[in-house]
């Protein structure tokens, strides 16, 4: 008995784990959520939605964190693989806080890491380029007709 009451006594005063599926989580969803997007948790990260930006997953990568978007590639995207992979190297060309890639079934994900531990600030500076240029493949009359 003595042993479960010391037990219980120090997980009372064990530091509370975090509730979300990573660390600092709950501050990138507060963060998000302030910024409009609707954050949904699942088992490994965060889905966040938002009206006029793209969808993102928020997961650990690497000592920091991975934001990714998908998109899936039109019938004309499969037909040109060519023009589309040079489309995609072009804006990997002139993306800041991004790259560009297509995965193994055919989706185009872009993808940015933030480095190292939730800091709001630089989050910020983050977010605004990554959202600028996901703005600039909603822009192109190119991704228009190579992606759905």
């Amino acid at each position: 008995m003595r042993t479960l009451v010391a037990l219980s006594f120090l997980l009372l005063l064990a530091p509370a784990v975090s509730a979300g599926p990573f660390e600092d989580s709950d501050q990138y969803k507060t963060h998000l959520e302030f910024l409009g997007y609707t954050v949904t948790e699942t088992e490994k990260a965060l889905l966040a939605k938002h009206p006029s930006h793209f969808n993102i997953y928020v997961r650990t990568y690497q000592g920091g964190i991975l934001i990714n978007s998908i998109f899936g590639t039109s019938a004309k995207g499969k037909k040109d693989r060519i023009g589309l992979l040079t489309f995609l190297n072009d804006m990997n060309r002139g993306s800041v806080a991004a790259r560009y890639y297509v995965d193994k079934d055919d989706d185009v994900i872009i993808e940015g890491w933030f480095p190292g531990t939730y800091d709001k600030s630089r989050f910020s500076v983050f977010l605004d380029k990554y959202n600028l240029t996901a703005q600039q493949l909603r822009n192109s009359d190119i991704a228009k007709a190579l992606l759905e």
